[in-house]
């Protein structure tokens, strides 16, 4: 109460705005911990702009961060004096050990299943930020269906913070290839959409599968209908989407598997790890048809990994393209292919910015290199 009364008498009114009870929460934290939560109030309002923010105490508590980090990087911690309370202390303890156990659950899970198996938002990253990314997920129950890797934003200095951290993380894991063209061509409505990183991180995964990008987003935006308003992003890739035609799946039988076993070995002896690479079962695909062709695949795969300069970590998705190229295959008649086969025209874009791409590895069109 006498805090309050002495926040009162600074700034008027404060007490009954919305986001209060959060402060108030907050600076308990604080002052359990042993910190003056008067002064703390004092020097976060030294920044300025209170005198028009619409809800004050929300400003306040935004400058204010945890004074440590407990279970979860975004969670703070039980200050000391409550982990020692007869009463509290083993109960708040077991909590936030819980907390603890559920985040590895989440680990274990990502970190036991294939490429194949992992989900949308996962692909293309590392093992220790998808689980990192898992973790938030789950955390704030973000849907499967939401194709952005932290999905929507979230309040708090601590949790936004850290969700920024977790997409500065994902844009340096996107980096598009030193070639590539297509970031110039995007428009604004593209850039800022929510679904951009998803987007991003599509391109870039077809510049990596040997697509001419910067063409067929070009073609896109050259539609006679402007894109929507909303959900721009997705829409865009709707539209590209219908270019890309997937690969057929390859043969399972006796003979193929022997084959694929030895091509296997060659492969990572040069290129270790490479089974676990995304692009695997694509690469084997590509084996397969060569090998249909007539080509003699060991020997193909010996040229290529001698004479083109790999691209740690993604090797095996660089070594489809170079497979690719070498074999020349002549491209099939390309057709549309809908993100799912109930969609028809006019449907909702949402969908289209949320839902598994088609395969990336069709030959492009065009000269080969």
């Amino acid at each position: 109460a006498a805090l309050e009364q002495q926040i009162e008498t600074i700034w008027p009114g404060l007490t009954t705005e919305p986001a209060y009870p959060t402060l108030r929460g907050n600076l308990a934290l604080h002052a359990v911990a042993g910190a003056d939560p008067l002064h703390l109030l004092l020097d976060a309002a030294q920044s300025g702009g209170l005198g028009t923010a619409h809800d004050r105490a929300a400003v306040l508590d935004w400058r204010l961060s945890s004074p440590a980090h407990g279970p979860l990087p975004w969670v703070p911690a039980v200050p000391g004096t409550l982990a020692n309370h007869s009463l509290w202390g083993s109960y708040l303890t077991q909590r936030a050990t819980r907390i603890e156990d559920l985040a590895g659950q989440v680990r274990h899970d990502l970190a036991t299943r294939t490429p194949q198996e992992l989900p949308d938002w996962a692909h293309g990253l590392d093992p220790a930020l998808y689980a990192d990314l898992g973790v938030w997920r789950a955390a704030f129950d973000v849907p499967a269906t939401d194709g952005r890797p932290t999905g929507p934003p979230q309040p708090g200095a601590d949790a936004a913070g850290y969700q920024r951290r977790l997409q500065a993380r994902v844009r340096t894991t996107d980096q598009p290839a030193a070639t590539s063209t297509w970031q110039s061509l995007l428009p604004e409505a593209v850039t800022v959409d929510p679904h951009a990183e998803t987007l991003a991180r599509r391109l870039n995964a077809l510049d990596h599968a040997g697509h001419d990008t910067a063409r067929l987003v070009a073609a896109a935006l050259a539609e006679p209908r402007p894109l929507p308003v909303e959900q721009t992003a997705g829409a865009l890739w709707w539209r590209m989407s219908r270019h890309i035609e997937p690969v057929p799946p390859r043969e399972t039988t006796q003979a193929a598997t022997r084959q694929e076993t030895a091509w296997a070995a060659q492969i990572s002896a040069v290129i270790p790890g490479a089974e676990t690479n995304l692009s695997w079962p694509r690469l084997l695909n590509q084996l397969q048809h060569a090998h249909a062709d007539g080509y003699d695949v060991p020997r193909l795969i010996a040229d290529v990994l001698e004479r083109q300069q790999m691209e740690p970590p993604g090797s095996a998705t660089s070594l489809v393209s170079r497979i690719r190229f070498a074999t020349d295959r002549s491209p099939r008649e390309p057709t549309a292919v809908p993100l799912l086969p109930t969609y028809a025209a006019g449907h909702d874009a949402h969908d289209a910015a949320v839902d598994p791409m088609p395969d990336l590895y069709q030959r492009p069109s065009g000269p080969t290199p």
